[in-house]
């Protein structure tokens, strides 16, 4: 008789105000496939959406580039249901905070590190989490780097750390370009009467090449062609040359594909690539979480680098979304302020930083360095 798998023991059980909700630690390395389970399902309830913090991303991500002693910070039901999970490694230097403190995992891979927060009770959550960790003394904060900051779960973070007394800082650093599915046209429309001088000169050369086709792919057995044909584009260019394509590392290229390959089983895989001739010269991979989905990364053939492919791979990109994927309602770029996505799509998110202190300690530190800054500033 086959009996079922025992879950892993966490590494720390904090007391919590409810005794039908445990706040737990993990050590990554312990989990089991039933608590992976358990954190894929709170991917699919999560009150904002966060592919890169799922089990179908970091379980990848942790094994193909040897990420030692990850965390994993959860909250639980009496039913051992996960409602909170965040990636976590113990960090013990900040600049103006020099005490140990949990931070969220970072990698050149995450563009985001929000929480993931079952969308049930959330402020109840929040609550035994931030009143569990105000019990211990091991850590005296908890700290995200790139957060979505004028977003409903921050307003829900900030206002539970208010009355659970705890204090929390948002930081805005950047503004990320994203946009909504609309047609090509409209997107023209929006660009600069120089910009769309020359998308359409770019089109116009690449036409003259040979047959021209946009397609998405998002089907299962469609994935494993599709990732082949990005890592081949991706390496071409200035990536290659550099050695910071997936492929040039055998590792991030195994990567790629199990993380790619996990999101394809539920369809939320999505690769856009432009193809002429019946052959890609283009490719963006794209991950669907909740109702956004996250550009992940893009590759081109650099032989047609005069023809615009960025540019026409995200304006077509957003074009086909809008109709062949309606339940997507935004596409984050998960880019950088300044990229070129930016000068087709014209919407913003605004990215920064959240940090949660709970420790009087930490407050006064805190503190004092604000005292510091106004003597320095006077």
């Amino acid at each position: 008789m086959n009996l079922p798998a025992q879950s892993a023991t966490a590494q720390y059980v904090f007391n919590s105000i409810s005794p039908r909700h445990s706040v737990e630690l993990f050590n990554f390395a312990d989990l089991v496939e039933e608590q992976f389970d358990q954190w894929s399902k709170l991917g699919e309830t999560a009150l904002a959406p966060n592919p890169f913090f799922e089990s179908q991303f970091i379980r990848p991500l942790v094994e193909c580039l040897g990420i030692e002693n990850l965390k994993l910070l959860v909250v639980l039901d009496d039913a051992r249901h996960w409602l909170f999970a965040a990636p976590v490694v113990q960090h013990f230097f900040e600049q103006g905070l020099p005490l140990p403190k949990l931070r969220a995992l970072r990698s050149e891979y995450i563009f985001l590190d929000s929480p993931l927060i079952s969308k049930h009770d959330s402020a109840f959550i929040l609550t035994c989490l931030l009143s569990a960790l105000s019990c211990q003394r091991d850590w005296h904060g908890l700290g995200f780097s790139k957060t979505v900051t004028n977003s409903v779960q921050n307003d829900l973070i900030e206002f539970v750390a208010t009355v659970s007394d705890a204090k929390v800082k948002h930081t805005t650093h950047s503004e990320r370009p994203s946009v909504t599915p609309q047609t090509q046209t409209e997107l023209l429309e929006q660009c600069s009467a120089s910009r769309r001088k020359t998308l359409r000169k770019g089109w116009k050369k690449l036409s003259q090449a040979g047959d021209v086709e946009f397609r998405l792919r998002r089907l299962p057995n469609e994935i494993p062609s599709a990732i082949d044909s990005f890592l081949e584009l991706e390496a071409l260019g200035w990536k290659g040359e550099q050695g910071t394509a997936l492929s040039c590392k055998s590792s991030h290229a195994v990567f790629f594909s199990k993380m790619c390959e996990e999101f394809s089983k539920a369809g939320r895989v999505i690769f856009g690539e432009i193809l002429l001739n019946n052959q890609v010269i283009a490719s963006t991979c794209n991950l669907l979480s909740g109702n956004t989905l996250f550009a992940f990364k893009i590759g081109w053939d650099h032989n047609y680098s005069n023809c615009s492919l960025g540019y026409w791979s995200e304006v077509l990109l957003a074009d086909a979304i809008h109709h062949e994927a309606k339940e997507v309602c935004l596409i984050d770029s998960c880019s950088d302020e300044d990229s070129y996505t930016g000068k087709v799509w014209q919407d913003r998110i605004e990215i920064g930083s959240t940090i949660l202190i709970w420790s009087r300690r930490a407050k006064l530190m805190r503190e004092a360095k604000k005292v510091v800054k106004k003597l320095v500033k006077n």
